[in-house]
C-alpha cells in the first residue's frame, strides 16, 4: 500500500518550553501512514538548514521515504511559533525565514509515481491547488484537507480543487449536523460526486458520500498528551482503512456499516498519537548545548558483534545444540555475562566449563578489530573533537577489549573517557550505571549528553540514565528502538544532524 503525504512542512516551536517539534499536514499524514505499516513517502521541499536536517532525520526515524522530497540550497523552514500551558497552545506567529521554500513544481517521474500511489493525501496548508489538475487520471484516492478557514471556502479556491480530488476534509469544531449539512448542500459537495469528512474536534465526525451519511463516535476516553496533528492522523488513518478496503478513484468508498468502522478506526489511531507530544513526537531543543557524545562501542564503532555471536554458535555446535533466532537477537547489544548464561542453557555444560571453551576460543582467534572499524566512525568523532565536544566510550565489554577495539582502530585518540559495564559498575545494560559513570568522567549532566546505540539493552540503558539516544540502526538482530530519539542509518546522517544541534541556523525566536 503506496501513500504520499504531498505539501508542506512545518516545526511547532513552543518557544516557552525551548522545544519543536516536526510537522506539517502532509508530513503529519505520511508518518500516520508508515505507522499503520503503508509504504509511506513525503513529497514536497526541505531547506538547507539545521531545522530542515532536522526535519530529514525524523522522517527517516519513521520509515517515510524521501526519494520525492527536494533540498533547497540556501532555504529556510517555516517555524510555526506557540506556547503551551497545561495542554493548551497559543499561537504566537509564523516565522518564514529570510528563503522559505515553497512547495516545488512537479516534474514527470514525481508525477508518474504520484499517480500510482494507492493514497494522496493533501492540503490547502500545501500550497499545492495549482498542480493538482497535473494529477487527474490518478489510480488511488485524492484526499485534501481545506481545513478551518474561511478563505480556503470560496467558489474560487474549490473551482482549482474539487474537480480533481476524491475526498475532501473540512475541520468545522462548534458545529452541529444541521450547520454542516446547510454547508455542504450550498456548495453542491455531495452531487459533484465527492465524499465529505467533516471532523469537529472531540465531537463525533460526520462522513457524506452519495446520499449516504455516516456518523462516527465522539472522542472520549484517555487525556490527550497533545493534540497537535490529531485530525492530519484521523485522516490518514481513514483514507487508509478506506483504500485498504478497495477504494479507487471514481469508484465509491463502501458501504456505511463499512465507514463506520473505519472512522472507529480511525478515531482509535487519532487518540493514539495524542499520547504523544506534537505530531508525533522527535521533540527538537533548538537552544540545548550539547557538550559531549557517548558511545556505545559493539555494534557502534566497530563490528564486532556477528564475530562473537559466531563464537557462540560455533561452541554450541561443539556439543551438538543450536542457538533459536530468537536467542542469537539477545545477544546483540548484551552483557558477557548473559551470553555466558545464554550458552550454558543452551549446552547443559556449567558456568565455569563454557566459559573456559568461550576463552580459549577467544585467545586462540582474537578479533583484529582495526579491521571491522565502522565506516564514517572516525570522521565523526574527529568532527567533534574538532567542535568543542567531549567523547567517551561505554560498553558491556571489558575494560582491556575496549581499550584494545581503540587502540586497533586508532580511535582512542579522540576519546575523553572510557567505562565499563562489566569491570566497573554493578550491572551491565540495560542497567543505566556504565552510562552514568561515563557522565561522571565528562563531568557533563544528562542533558547537556547524546548516546549513540545500535542494541535493545543499550537504548534502555541510556533513556534509563536520562539521556537522548540516537540510535544507529544495523541489519542484524531484532532491535527494539522504543526510546531512542532518532534512527539513522550511517554515521554520515548522524554527523549531518549533529552538525544542525551543534550550529543552529541564525533565527532569533
Amino acid at each position: 500500500m503506496q501513500v504520499i503525504g504531498v505539501g508542506d512542512n512545518v516545526f511547532d516551536v513552543y518557544e516557552n518550553l525551548g522545544i519543536a517539534y516536526p510537522g506539517g499536514n502532509a508530513v503529519n499524514c505520511a508518518v500516520s501512514a508508515a505507522r499503520l505499516g503503508a509504504e509511506a513517502s513525503y513529497c514536497g521541499a526541505l531547506a538547507d538548514d539545521s531545522w530542515g536536517e532536522v526535519m530529514r532525520a525524523s522522517l527517516r526515524s519513521e520509515s517515510v521515504d524521501l526519494s520525492l522530497c527536494r533540498t533547497i540550497k540556501g532555504g529556510t523552514t517555516k517555524l510555526v511559533r506557540q506556547e503551551r500551558h497545561k495542554g493548551e497552545r497559543f499561537f504566537l506567529g509564523v516565522d518564514e525565514g529570510d528563503a522559505w521554500v515553497p512547495f516545488p513544481k512537479l516534474d514527470a517521474g514525481t508525477l508518474a509515481r504520484l499517480r500510482k500511489a494507492d493514497v494522496l493525501l493533501s492540503s490547502c496548508n500545501g500550497k499545492v491547488e495549482s498542480q493538482l489538475g497535473l494529477l487527474d487520471g490518478h489510480e488511488g484516492i485524492l484526499y485534501f484537507d481545506f481545513g478551518e478557514k474561511e478563505k480556503y471556502r470560496t467558489e474560487e479556491y474549490f473551482g482549482k480543487v474539487l474537480p480533481h480530488i476524491d475526498l475532501a476534509q473540512f475541520s468545522m469544531s462548534e458545529t452541529d449536523d444541521l450547520e454542516v449539512r446547510e454547508f455542504l448542500d450550498a456548495w453542491h459537495f455531495v452531487e459533484q460526486g465527492i465524499a465529505v469528512l467533516v471532523t469537529r474536534g472531540t465531537a463525533a465526525p460526520l462522513f457524506f458520500f452519495q446520499d449516504k451519511e455516516v456518523r462516527g463516535v465522539p472522542a472520549e476516553g484517555q487525556i490527550a498528551t497533545d493534540t497537535m496533528g490529531a485530525g492530519d492522523a484521523f485522516v490518514a488513518a481513514l483514507a487508509l482503512c478506506l483504500s485498504r478496503r478497495g477504494w479507487r478513484h471514481g469508484w465509491t468508498p463502501g458501504t456505511a456499516a463499512k465507514i463506520e468502522a473505519d472512522l472507529a478506526e480511525a478515531g482509535r489511531h487519532a487518540a493514539r498519537m495524542c499520547q504523544r507530544d506534537g505530531g508525533f513526537g522527535h521533540p527538537y531543543r533548538w537552544k540545548r548545548t550539547v557538550r559531549a557524545v557517548i558511545f556505545d562501542l559493539d555494534g557502534v564503532l566497530v563490528e564486532s558483534e556477528p564475530y562473537y555471536v559466531q563464537q557462540l554458535i560455533n561452541l554450541a555446535a561443539c556439543h551438538g545444540k543450536a542457538f533459536s533466532q530468537e536467542q542469537i537477537d539477545s545477544i546483540y547489544g548484551s552483557s558477557d555475562e548473559h551470553q555466558l548464561n545464554l550458552l550454558c542453557e543452551v549446552t547443559g555444560e556449567s558456568r565455569d566449563a563454557v566459559e573456559c571453551e568461550y576463552n580459549k576460543c577467544l585467545y586462540e582467534s582474537p578479533i583484529d578489530y582495526s579491521k571491522v572499524a565502522i565506516a564514517g566512525a572516525e570522521e565523526l568523532l574527529s568532527y567533534l573533537q574538532g567542535n568543542g565536544v567531549h567523547i567517551a566510550v561505554a560498553s558491556s565489554s571489558h575494560l582491556a577489549d575496549i581499550r584494545r577495539a581503540l587502540d586497533q582502530t586508532g580511535l582512542a585518540r579522540h576519546v575523553d573517557a572510557v567505562a565499563s559495564g562489566f569491570d566497573e559498575c554493578h550491572a551491565s545494560k540495560p542497567d543505566p550505571a556504565v552510562y552514568r559513570l561515563a557522565l561522571e568522567r565528562l563531568g557533563v549532566s544528562p542533558d547537556e549528553a547524546l548516546i549513540v546505540e545500535d542494541s535493545t539493552y543499550g537504548i534502555q540503558a541510556g533513556v534509563a540514565a536520562d539521556v537522548d539516544v540516537l540510535c544507529l540502526v544495523k541489519p542484524h538482530g531484532n532491535v527494539n528502538r522504543t526510546g531512542a530519539v532518532l534512527e539513522f542509518d550511517s554515521y554520515e546522517q548522524i554527523l549531518g544532524y549533529l552538525d544542525a544541534v551543534l550550529h543552529p541556523s541564525d533565527r532569533t525566536l
